[in-house]
């Protein structure tokens, strides 16, 4: 049976945008229900949804409800089994409800799904393209691991034009929480939720169009707000990764100040110098959040600068040290040359956030380990194809992993 979509366009004043949108919404190669929820928009909106008759279902609020209890209502409202989130100054590519059904039944047990999406000015002038995450069309994450990634920002689900969710998921998570209202954080904290709830997709195709301008929610908070919405965010991530990565885990401060080092440094970029000083100053003379910084910046600044001979050397290294992980009893020198690879990472950014990643691997295969050298080809095989597929050419998924959870932080990077 074919996954059924309902597309929930949330809206207020912005009729010529939401025109946009739900033109993409019809323009489907996959038709789906469109709903419209209008927050007592006062341009228009009204009349033209209207003339559309029965193409649209249309709720209008007796009342203002504010941009998230609209998104409940019209989950509350959808027939649909999946609801694909729609603002109405962004739009989907036509082909988008097709290929996310797709991907829904390669992947049946998942309950969030993202796609990469391009990134418009007003004038839908193309900007850039959201990066992808690991490789192939569409790449399954198992439920346990989900949060542990997003911790880290290895899993960067997007805006809500991006994402798509199980109405079933949606409504067990409790909804969007009226309480973040105006934050910017609504969506995002609703990501982390219904994930609790399965497994999530990564579509590597841009399906959608995400429009910067000033009306942006984001472009509207200070940097403070930012930062003080993400901390929470943060808190609520940590608290639900999975066990087996409970020793793996920072400690929930040395998150904070990173966060607080980095927005001072947004605050500064933007020339909001007291906010800046105000934001950073706790964590100016912490070492670890100035590593984690100085982490995000060399890879942004320098990871298209990695020539083959030390990928070649990372390839080496994180071979040897995935054989060594994946061992039942250590000599002591094996013990002492692990050792040594972990204090050369802390100085190797590349090599740190790979290593994370071998051991993601080790985590997931530990159990189904065979004492035969096929397997350990197996596997070494699997690291090359990461180091050649995700570092080489989508280096900026893997390497920004110490990146704020937010996606203002790729609208305005450092």
């Amino acid at each position: 049976m074919k996954t059924t979509f309902s597309i929930v366009i949330t809206t207020y004043n912005r009729l010529l945008f939401l025109k946009q949108a739900v033109a993409s919404a019809l323009s489907q190669t996959l038709p789906c229900e469109i709903i419209v929820i209008d927050d007592c928009s006062q341009d228009g909106t009204q009349e033209y949804v209207q003339h559309l008759e029965n193409r649209v279902v249309y709720h209008r609020n007796s009342t203002s409800q504010g941009w998230g209890k609209c998104v409940n209502i019209g989950v509350e409202l959808a027939g649909g089994e999946w609801i694909k989130f729609l603002d109405d100054d962004d739009y989907l590519a036509p082909h988008c409800i097709e290929e996310m059904s797709r991907a829904i039944a390669a992947f049946p047990e998942s309950v969030i799904l993202s796609c990469q999406a391009i990134r418009v000015n007003e004038t839908r002038t193309e900007l850039n393209i959201t990066p992808q995450v690991g490789s192939g069309e569409a790449v399954r994450v198992l439920q346990e691991d989900i949060h542990y990634q997003m911790l880290f920002d290895r899993l960067p689900f997007g805006t809500t034009v991006q994402v798509a969710a199980k109405k079933v998921a949606f409504l067990n998570s409790g909804g969007w929480n009226s309480q973040l209202a105006n934050s910017g954080f609504e969506a995002i904290d609703s990501w982390v939720r219904i994930a609790e709830y399965g497994d999530g997709i990564f579509v590597n195709q841009p399906l959608s169009y995400r429009r910067l301008w000033w009306g942006n929610i984001s472009q509207q908070r200070s940097i403070q707000e930012r930062l003080n919405a993400n901390i929470t965010l943060k808190h609520n991530i940590y608290s639900l990764v999975h066990e087996k990565y409970q020793a793996k885990l920072p400690e929930d401060r040395e998150c904070q100040e990173f966060l607080e080092l980095y927005w001072g440094m947004v605050g500064l970029k933007h020339g909001t110098l007291n906010e800046a000083w105000h934001v950073a100053q706790p964590s100016l003379f912490s070492f670890k959040a100035w590593n984690r910084l100085l982490q995000v910046i060399y890879m942004k600044k320098f990871r298209h600068r990695i020539d083959s001979a030390s990928l070649n050397r990372l390839e080496q290294i994180a071979i040897e040290y995935y054989n060594l992980s994946v061992c039942s009893e250590l000599s002591e020198s094996e013990i002492e040359r692990i050792e040594e690879i972990l204090k050369e990472a802390e100085s190797e950014p590349c090599l740190s956030l790979l290593l994370d990643e071998v051991d993601c691997l080790v985590l997931k295969q530990l159990n189904f380990l065979e004492e035969d050298g096929d397997y350990y080809q197996q596997q070494s095989a699997k690291i090359r194809k990461f180091i050649e597929e995700t570092i080489v050419p989508e280096s900026s998924v893997l390497l920004n992993c110490w990146k704020n959870t937010a996606w203002e932080i790729r609208e305005f990077p450092i």
